[in-house]
């Protein structure tokens, strides 16, 4: 089992308005798969803070895949038997699990972390299941580590 790190770019406050997706795939501390696309939003309305802060306009997405399409063809396989992680799990759960939902896609073997950050020494679980924990080392010279929490989505 890897970990993949997921990261939604938005068109404007609605979950739906996703216009991009960053994905990079890790075994153990090894970077093994870098993914970014453009998506085309079902709701076109960018506001303007967010193409500022993010530089996508409604140009960049006009000829992108939907999400239902990207789903079935690169993100999937992606997170599929591995565990998502974020900088913000919370928001990009919410965002995934409202564009699933919304274009009625799979989402069987979709697991994700929360993060706590803790000193308590490092160990590791094999097998995560649903509710299991488990804690990864978050550098070399780090006493902390990151103790995590298995969701299925």
């Amino acid at each position: 089992m890897g970990y993949v790190l997921i990261s939604f770019k938005m068109a404007s406050d609605n979950l739906k308005s996703v216009c991009a997706i960053g994905i990079v795939s890790l075994k153990g501390s090894d970077v093994t798969d870098v993914y970014y696309a453009h998506i085309k939003p079902p709701i076109t309305d960018f506001d303007n803070k967010n193409i500022e802060c993010q530089g996508i306009n409604p140009r960049d997405v006009e000829n992108a895949s939907d999400f239902a399409t990207l789903w079935e063809s690169e993100i999937k396989k992606r997170l599929e038997g591995n565990v998502i992680i974020s900088q913000n799990i919370k928001f990009d759960i919410d965002v995934l699990s409202t564009l699933i939902s919304h274009y009625n896609v799979s989402k069987k073997n979709i697991k994700y972390g929360i993060v706590d950050i803790s000193t308590r020494p490092y160990r590791l679980i094999n097998g995560i299941n649903e509710g299991d924990e488990w804690e990864i080392e978050l550098g070399e010279n780090c006493d902390q580590v990151a103790i995590m929490k298995c969701h299925t989505l």
